[in-house]
């Protein structure tokens, strides 16, 4: 898992063709979805934060991979 930073987690990141999906969990927020393309349009806390962990973030060592919930079985 990523380090936090005083306001921000980053809690997921995700490879969708040329561009990574990111999840952060904001102390004001909750969570917060965007492409890392897009993290100028965010907040300069998440801005600065995602700026510090984007060589990590495109090495690809946050990356997790989500359940596609239109392909799973539904759990009885």
């Amino acid at each position: 898992m990523a380090p936090k930073s005083k306001t921000c987690r980053l809690v997921a990141t995700t490879k969708m063709g040329a561009d990574v999906h990111l999840t952060v969990l904001h102390q004001e927020d909750g969570f917060v979805y965007f492409q890392l393309s897009e993290t100028d349009k965010q907040r300069k806390d998440i801005q600065e934060y995602i700026s510090n962990l984007q060589p990590k973030i495109l090495s690809g060592v946050y990356n997790t991979e989500l359940v596609d919930m239109s392909t799973e079985e539904i759990c009885c």
